[in-house]
């Protein structure tokens, strides 16, 4: 799910979102890029081309955009981080710290099979007991987030997600049990 590399100048250029990224020892092994948005309806405006056409500073949701981990040029300090969970963790503190109440994403699958039945359904119901069988969508909801709704023609682009995109929301009162703070993290 890359973007090109001019899309990426350009989005730095004209709306700058929140990059924070992950060192250690020097080397950078991960970032996380968000940006704050009105609430989730926006995300019903977009798709994951012009999803960064709903920025707005003064928005009270934070949207995770991009987790990335660059673990092939790790230092071995690095070896079993869990890089893309802190940095998710993270952005969830950080919104918290802001005063927002919700942060959303629009995420994929990683284990869907194309072709095997409907992907709504296979998005939407596989949470037991706070866990759903798909990995990247376990990611989430493994932290508290909800699944929302899959999204048709989010990324055509993605014959592996058959075009969908998959919302989830994190209602921050209740992932950090009033316990989420910056100095929770260190």
């Amino acid at each position: 799910m890359r973007h090109p590399r001019n899309l990426l100048s350009e989005r730095i250029a004209a709306q700058p979102p929140k990059i924070f990224v992950l060192e250690v020892e020097g080397e950078v092994v991960g970032s996380i890029c968000a940006q704050r948005i009105l609430s989730i309806d926006s995300i019903k405006q977009v798709t994951w081309a012009s999803e960064d056409c709903i920025a707005e500073a003064s928005g009270t949701t934070l949207q995770l955009l991009r987790v990335n981990t660059f673990l092939e040029s790790a230092p071995a300090a690095a070896t079993g981080l869990a890089i893309g969970a802190i940095l998710r963790d993270f952005c969830l503190v950080y919104a918290r710290e802001l005063g927002m109440k919700k942060v959303c994403a629009v995420t994929k699958t990683t284990d869907f099979v194309p072709g095997t039945g409907p992907y709504a359904i296979y998005v939407e119901g596989g949470v037991l007991d706070g866990q759903h069988p798909d990995r990247g969508l376990n990611f989430h909801v493994s932290r508290g987030s909800a699944v929302v709704r899959a999204i048709a023609n989010w990324r055509p682009e993605d014959p592996g997600n058959e075009g969908h995109g998959v919302l989830i929301s994190y209602n921050l009162n209740e992932v950090c049990h009033g316990v989420c703070t910056f100095s929770s993290l260190f």
